[in-house]
């Protein structure tokens, strides 16, 4: 079974960004390092070594996620809705397309899951206390498997915005399109807006691919129904923003002010710079809360930009001017220069 509606618009983006030139950091850190291999070989172009070392893991990782499906089903009791992953990877022209390095899992009983899956043979990996009150356990790796598996007691949401009942997520569950038995997926309108609710709150519009994964899913739903339960989770000005962002891709459109001072990164496949990174963190709230929340994020953003961090005020000061200095600088670019010039402890 396809569940691709529409993919021309794909490689029309794909092209778009190929037009810009990005560099390799900028296609691997855009998650889209894939699709532009498979438009470089479909026009008879040379592929890099490491390029194609990708694609080869990508095909390795594609056949085996059904495996690890099955045994996650055979482990854990109850309904297992699969999240992102292999499931987004199947609205691709081609599953390898998609490189995803773990399975997202969300299930009623996440810490019995978690038990049936270490007394299966998975072992938890990671710092135990960065998964502390996390939306999910700590990862499980399998020696025999590549791909680690994250159990999931509710979806990641973006902040200060009241979650989405778990409960009627698995209401909405249905047969997943990827082939594993006895796994469900969650309806299209659903998954799009899970997808631009998780990419949000990790960093609004901070990978090309992200959006993407959040187009094609949404070209096999209805607009009308994603609309209507955008708005019934709070998510109608997120879904909107997303929108444009996708139709900016499809089309070429300009994005809008002021989306187009700090995520023009997701037009034009390159990272962000240092201002465009310290934009995001202050005008992003503004594009999906209400207006007192909005501020309030807003307040906490220039408290965080503005106050040391373990560090202190002259130090602080000197990071600040130096961010000025930089402020047309890719950000790693920056970051690694003030790691490389900050000062040692003695010792």
């Amino acid at each position: 079974m396809s569940a691709v509606a529409s993919s021309e618009w794909l490689w029309t983006a794909v092209d778009r960004i190929l037009a810009q030139e990005p560099s390799p950091d900028d296609l691997i850190g855009h998650r889209i390092q894939l699709l532009c291999a498979r438009r470089w070989r479909d026009r008879g172009l040379e592929i890099p070594s490491w390029l194609a070392a990708e694609e080869r893991l990508a095909a390795v990782t594609a056949l085996t996620a059904p495996m690890v499906l099955d045994r996650i089903r055979e482990a854990c009791d109850g309904p297992v809705v699969l999240l992102k992953g292999p499931e987004t990877a199947a609205f691709y022209p081609d599953p390898t397309l998609r490189r995803y390095w773990d399975i997202d899992v969300l299930v009623l009983d996440a810490p019995g899951a978690q038990r049936a899956l270490e007394a299966s043979g998975w072992q938890p990996i990671g710092d135990p206390e960065a998964y502390d009150d996390l939306h999910h356990l700590r990862p499980l790796a399998h020696p025999a498997l590549p791909l680690a598996v994250e159990v999931h007691d509710r979806p990641k949401w973006v902040d200060r915005l009241a979650p989405v009942e778990v409960g009627a997520l698995f209401e909405a569950a249905r047969p997943a399109v990827v082939d594993a038995d006895g796994i469900d997926a969650l309806p299209p309108a659903h998954h799009a807006l899970l997808l631009a609710a998780h990419s949000w709150s990790h960093e609004p519009f901070g990978r090309l691919r992200d959006v993407l994964d959040c187009g094609l899913v949404a070209a096999a739903a209805d607009q009308r129904e994603i609309e209507a339960l955008a708005a019934e989770w709070g998510l109608g000005r997120l879904w909107s923003r997303t929108r444009r962002a996708i139709d900016a891709l499809a089309t070429g459109a300009r994005l809008p002010r002021p989306l187009a001072w700090w995520a023009r990164n997701i037009v034009t496949g390159r990272e962000r710079t240092v201002l465009e990174s310290h934009l995001t963190r202050c005008l992003s709230p503004f594009e999906v809360l209400p207006p007192g929340r909005a501020m309030r994020a807003f307040g906490a953003a220039l408290v965080h930009t503005a106050t040391p961090r373990d560090e202190p005020w002259r130090a602080k000061a000197r990071r600040s001017a130096r961010a000025l200095r930089n402020h047309g600088q890719r950000r790693s670019e920056h970051e690694t220069d003030a790691e490389v010039r900050r000062p040692r402890p003695a010792a």
